[in-house]
Order: C-alpha cells, then sequence, then structure tokens
C-alpha cells in the first residue's frame, strides 16, 4: 500500500471520529500556517492527481469541513415564522470565542419556539458566531460574527495570522450577506480591513456575565498575593501590551505592590528580569474561573494595557467583583468604559505607575471607578446581545423583528388570561 493511501486511510478514520475531528481543527485555528500547509499543500498531495494539484480553486474544496447545525424557529409580530440555522461548530472552541457561540446559543434557546407546521418553507437565516469556524463557501443568506481583525492591524507581528485572515478569512467574510461585530471600534476596522461595505456590518455589543465565585474560601494560589496587588487577566502576545506595565513595576519599587498575572506568560519572566522588577512578578499561569474570580476581587486593580481590543471583557468582570481598572485610552476601552476607570497612554509607563499608585492610596477612588463601570456592565447582558442579534437576523429573513419577549402564542395567550 502506497503512503498517500496510508494517509488516506488514517485522514478517514480522524474524519470519522468527531470529538477527534474537532479537537484538531481547534488545534490548526490557533496555528495558522500550519493550518494553511495542511489546507493547500498536504491535503492536495493526498487526495487530487499532479495536474488537479495545479488547479488552486480545487484546493479550497478537498474534504468538507464539518458544520454541524442547530435550527431555532421565532415568530414576528405579524405572525410570521422564519428557521436560523445556527452552526455549531465554534461551541467546541476553548477560548473566549466558544464562550460567547455558547452564550449566544443559549440566549436563543431560550426564546426558540417549537418547529412550526411546513417548517421545511420557511424562510432561513444561517448564522456563524464566528469566522474562524466557518467553511471556505458559506450557505445562504448568512451572517457572520466576527470579533476584531487585530492580526490585520498589527500584521508585522502576526505575519502568520494576517497571512490566514488575508487568503483565507477576508474571501469568507466577503460573501457574508451581513455581518454582527462588537464594538463600534470594530466595525470601523473591519470595514477597512476586510474591504466591506460599511451599511452590511451591525454592531452588537457583548453580555457580561459575572464569574462564578466558591461558596467557601480558596486559598490563595500564592503566598505573595498577601500582598497588595494588580491583576493582569491573558497572553503576552505583542496587542496585549504587557510590557508597559512591566516597566511601570520600575517606579513602585518603594512600595510592596506586586503585579500578578494570569494566564499564559511564562516567557514574560526574562522581560522582567531586564527590567529588574522580577520579585514584583507572580505568575499564576491558568487557573480555573472560581479560582480568577478571587484572586481578581482582592486586587487593588485590573491592569488592561491593550494596544487594541474588539470589546475588552476583563474590565467589566473585574468591575462585578467590585475591582476597578486601569485602561489603556484605546479602542474600544475608551468606548464602552469612557469615564468609568482610569486611562493611561499604552506607551507611558510612568503614568502607569501613577494610576496603580493613586488606587493603592485612594479607596474612595476605587469604589468610585469600580461602581461605574459595574453600572455599565449590569446594562450588558446576553438578552439584550441576543435579543439585537435577532433583530438584524430577522430583517435577513424579509420579516420584521421577532416579538420582543420571544414568547410563544401559548405563553402569551395564558399572561392575558392571568392579567
Amino acid at each position: 500500500m502506497g503512503i498517500r493511501k496510508i494517509m488516506r486511510w488514517l485522514l478517514a478514520k480522524i474524519l470519522a471520529n468527531t470529538p477527534l475531528k474537532n479537537a484538531l481543527r481547534g488545534f490548526f485555528i490557533r496555528f495558522p500556517r500550519l493550518d494553511f500547509w495542511l489546507r493547500y499543500r498536504f491535503l492536495p498531495f493526498l487526495t487530487l492527481s499532479a495536474s488537479q494539484r495545479d488547479n488552486k480553486p480545487h484546493a479550497q474544496q478537498i474534504i468538507p469541513e464539518p458544520d454541524p447545525t442547530h435550527s431555532f424557529y421565532f415568530q414576528h409580530r405579524d405572525g410570521h415564522y422564519f428557521e436560523l440555522v445556527f452552526h455549531t461548530a465554534a461551541l467546541a472552541d476553548q477560548r473566549g470565542i466558544g464562550r460567547v457561540s455558547k452564550a449566544l446559543f443559549n440566549e436563543f434557546e431560550k426564546r426558540s419556539i417549537q418547529a412550526p407546521h411546513k417548517a421545511m418553507s420557511l424562510p432561513k437565516v444561517h448564522f456563524y458566531p464566528t469566522i474562524h469556524w466557518c467553511p471556505t463557501v458559506l450557505p445562504r443568506p448568512c451572517c457572520i460574527l466576527i470579533h476584531d481583525v487585530i492580526p490585520l492591524l498589527y500584521d508585522s507581528h502576526f505575519n502568520a495570522v494576517a497571512e490566514h485572515w488575508r487568503k483565507d478569512l477576508q474571501p469568507i467574510a466577503q460573501q457574508a450577506d451581513q455581518v454582527l461585530t462588537i464594538s463600534y471600534a470594530s466595525a470601523g476596522d473591519i470595514a477597512e480591513q476586510l474591504n466591506l461595505s460599511p451599511e452590511r456590518i451591525h454592531v452588537v455589543y457583548n453580555g457580561i456575565q459575572a464569574l462564578p465565585q466558591a461558596k467557601a474560601e480558596i486559598t490563595l494560589p500564592s503566598d505573595h498575593l498577601n500582598k497588595p496587588y494588580v491583576v493582569f487577566i491573558g497572553s503576552s502576545d505583542y496587542h496585549k501590551n504587557l510590557q508597559v506595565v512591566i516597566r511601570a513595576l520600575q517606579h513602585l519599587q518603594d512600595t510592596s505592590i506586586q503585579l500578578c498575572l494570569i494566564g499564559h506568560n511564562e516567557d514574560v519572566m526574562n522581560l522582567a528580569k531586564r527590567y529588574e522588577v522580577q520579585d514584583q512578578l507572580v505568575l499564576l499561569g491558568r487557573l480555573d474561573d472560581q479560582t480568577a474570580a478571587n484572586v481578581m476581587s482582592r486586587a487593588l486593580a485590573l491592569v488592561f494595557p491593550s494596544l487594541y481590543e474588539g470589546f475588552g471583557l476583563p474590565p467589566f468582570e473585574a468591575a462585578l467583583l467590585g475591582t476597578p481598572s486601569i485602561c489603556s485610552q484605546r479602542p474600544a476601552m475608551d468606548e464602552l468604559l469612557k469615564d468609568a476607570c482610569l486611562f493611561c497612554p499604552p506607551d507611558d509607563p510612568k503614568a502607569w505607575a501613577s494610576a496603580i499608585r493613586r488606587y493603592w492610596q485612594d479607596a474612595e477612588l476605587r469604589q468610585h471607578y469600580a461602581s461605574k463601570a459595574q453600572k455599565i456592565a449590569q446594562q450588558l447582558t446576553w438578552e439584550q446581545s441576543a435579543q439585537a442579534s435577532l433583530a438584524v437576523l430577522a430583517t435577513m429573513a424579509g420579516q420584521a423583528s421577532p416579538i420582543s419577549e420571544s414568547k410563544t402564542p401559548q405563553a402569551e395567550q395564558t399572561e392575558a388570561k392571568a392579567a
């Protein structure tokens, strides 16, 4: 048996195993260059003849990508129905993308009614909760949620990912009838970077869900957290701009303030040693939600120095725990938080040190900004996010928005009788 036959047999076995298939797909999404090589180099070698491999359009349709769906049904004010086909592959994603997808799925499920008679003839709209789990050719009509285009804005730091966006994702985005995104800052950049008409892009803010807190006392994951500290959540990717906070520690060495890092940040210790602040750094790695919430709730502040975020979830999660934030004066933080946190220039370590010191010295200031951010966070619900999304999807179905509370006719009749 030739090597190509063996590899095709192995590939068929993998594709027959749905959990393994989804796990591998999630892995390749994290490594776009490897994904590009697999899709456009290795798979054509396995499945096409030499003459076919020279015809590049065929390479995009080698093997149908797994694209599971779940249908929801909604009724309009005028009594008509439409079918929403939710493409569910993203529910397996372990990143924030997966959390958003699950939140929207759950809200749609609450609002969906039983499939009406003649469901096969209903207007149908397809929805992908992220562009990263879309097939090469989209069904129509289709709406995609695109969170941001950060790799394209900083392409010199995300070479492989930016290439993946240009070659693979941009053509997908251009097929979409409508696009949802999570801030006006993202909407402008998506239109510009993906060459989309702004009229096709609709802003629907994310919902905010409080992190679960343990009922019993949780042992802190480090003795260093008995000292005052600020907390950073996330990776050390370039746009997260963690360096400015590490440099700020140089200006706080007369204090006992620590910087606590939650997430995959082991590589920052060398940077901390360069600035001689390694003793002020606490690396906690990945934590479960309850432990992360406990660490956040005890912090002086959450530091959020990103150069760019499509939305910026951590400051709101911190606010719901009573912890204020210090954020970069950059999109989309300045759009969503406005005057609900301390803002600093993203390239000024002294300003960050000064803001940290202000919180350290003033408990009332901490409470003031935490309360303001908390009020904003409480207004950003997944219920509202789902309803705004459904308004766009219903319009695509050629109808008015779904009924405001998305209740079944039976529920409305019951309430009317009770009144």
